[in-house]
């Protein structure tokens, strides 16, 4: 008699055959796509890091700004192209505003709930980030300017006192700031509490979210947990573990606001509460809304740390940066170095189809390696935004398609754009970042700048040497904190 194992494998195997034969029958007008396997399709082509870059090189060898990929029967369009990008995601955002359905995270994690951010549900997403982006504008920017430069100078003194981990501090710095501005926890040793706890969590739920069988496969999601003791089913705990770290990040900083609330704690989700006094009557409803929204701050600040980290990084591998112009550095960073959309009804463009609820990758990392808008493009140059009198050069594009296209456009870009700013300012003018020698060799250790991994580009831990450039950079530092707090 057969175990209940292979049946279940049995059972599975045959589904997934069913599954990927019925998927993409008769569809024929499709974007160019790579050649692929029976069945698999581009499964197996499909790097696990950096995939972005073959998408670009698909798209070269196709000769189309816009291709299709097949995994394993799910439809996936790429945009490597601004002008087809801005055509599609920007002059007809109306039918790009959803988002896809991911499954794993959504449905299986129980994020469609409360996560707006992944929505493609307009009941859900539209008044939340509505409200987001209120607090978050441009104009709304200087109103936290404050805690910008208190975390900032934070993470300068950890840089000071343990600058080996540097990394862990870019970490500290996103989520310190998350937390001040959104909660109003302004604590930084509270606040290392959290983040901490949280961190844990968001680099499982980064390492689910890069390569899940229920994303593919969304029927999955329905394998009862005594599964994952069976070979192969590891991932079925994974889920639960998303799903208990989800919950936390949502729940426990709204819990830290209402214990704190009579100290009226200047905060983002104070402000949200008290504007939707003329819409909600019940002070319940008022909480659980600025809840809804302010909920996706902390993993949305995720991205922030990577750009953290680039920095450091370019300032490692080309040290003649550290003497540019600052906002080019930034820009160029952006650049250097994605977020889905999908569509709410067929579409066609050009000739080719784009289905309903395919899932289209707005391919940044390939829009700004283009050689005809950015020369050079795989060279890390901020002169590239200057001019020859070494002010910003408008003519050049500004690579904000980095935050996304359309209706779903980051809305704390803004926020984001001002605190790398202020991070690489305070950072070059109290530190000097070189490469870390090799005690063997006596040679630089250099580390590759693609090694970027995870959802976000993350890069992959690297050494080099922080040191302040004045023997007075720490009393400095320990008076500006002190007059900055005083000040506050």
């Amino acid at each position: 008699m057969l175990s209940t194992t292979t049946t279940a494998l049995a059972a599975m195997s045959a589904c997934l055959l069913l599954y990927i034969v019925s998927r993409d029958r008769g569809r024929k007008n499709y974007p160019p796509s790579p050649p692929g396997l029976p069945l698999l399709g581009n499964t197996l082509d499909i790097p696990p890091r950096r995939a972005w870059e073959r998408f670009a090189e698909w798209s070269r060898e196709l000769g189309s700004p816009i291709i299709s990929v097949n995994v394993l029967g799910n439809r996936i369009i790429v945009l490597n192209d601004a002008r087809v990008a801005d055509e599609l995601l920007e002059k007809r955002s109306g039918i790009y505003s959803s988002r896809p359905r991911f499954p794993f995270v959504n449905e299986a994690a129980g994020f469609h709930h409360w996560n707006w951010a992944f929505s493609g549900e307009p009941e859900l997403w539209k008044p939340a980030r509505r409200e987001f982006e209120f607090h978050t504008r441009q104009s709304m920017v200087r109103n936290y300017h404050n805690k910008e430069v208190h975390m900032v100078l934070q993470t300068m003194k950890k840089i000071l006192d343990t600058p080996e981990n540097f990394m862990d501090h870019c970490r500290f710095a996103s989520g310190f700031l998350i937390l001040s501005m959104i909660y109003g926890l302004d604590d930084p040793i509270e606040a290392e509490k959290y983040i901490d706890k949280f961190d844990r969590g968001s680099e499982g739920f980064e390492a689910a979210m890069n390569k899940n069988i229920i994303d593919i496969l969304p029927w999955t999601r329905h394998i009862p947990l005594w599964m994952s003791s069976l070979p192969g089913f590891g991932w079925r705990h994974q889920v639960e573990e998303v799903k208990i770290w989800g919950a936390s990040t949502r729940d426990v900083m709204l819990d830290w606001y209402l214990s704190h609330r009579a100290q009226e704690p200047d905060s983002v989700i104070a402000n949200i509460i008290e504007r939707s006094k003329n819409s909600m009557a019940d002070e319940q409803s008022r909480i659980a809304f600025a809840h809804k929204v302010a909920g996706v701050s902390y993993l949305a600040g995720t991205t922030t740390v990577g750009a953290f980290r680039f920095i450091i990084l370019v300032m490692v591998l080309f040290p003649d940066v550290q003497k540019r112009y600052i906002v080019a550095v930034c820009k160029e960073t952006i650049r250097w170095t994605t977020v889905p959309h999908a569509p709410i009804q067929d579409d066609w463009y050009d000739g080719y189809l784009i289905p309903k609820g395919s899932q289209v990758v707005h391919n940044s990392w390939a829009i700004f390696h283009d050689p005809s808008v950015y020369p050079s493009p795989e060279k890390f140059s901020p002169d590239r935004f200057l001019t020859a009198e070494g002010q910003l050069d408008p003519t050049v594009p500004d690579p904000m398609a980095g935050f996304g296209s359309g209706r779903r456009l980051c809305p704390g870009r803004f926020i984001a754009l001002d605190e790398m700013f202020l991070f690489t300012a305070y950072l070059v003018s109290l530190f000097s970042i070189r490469p870390a020698i090799d005690p063997t060799s006596g040679d630089e250790i250099r580390p590759s700048p693609c090694d970027g991994e995870g959802l976000i580009g993350q890069p992959k831990p690297f050494p080099c040497t922080i040191e302040p450039r004045s023997p007075r950079t720490e009393v400095l530092l320990d008076s500006t904190i002190r007059a900055t707090t005083k000040s506050s």
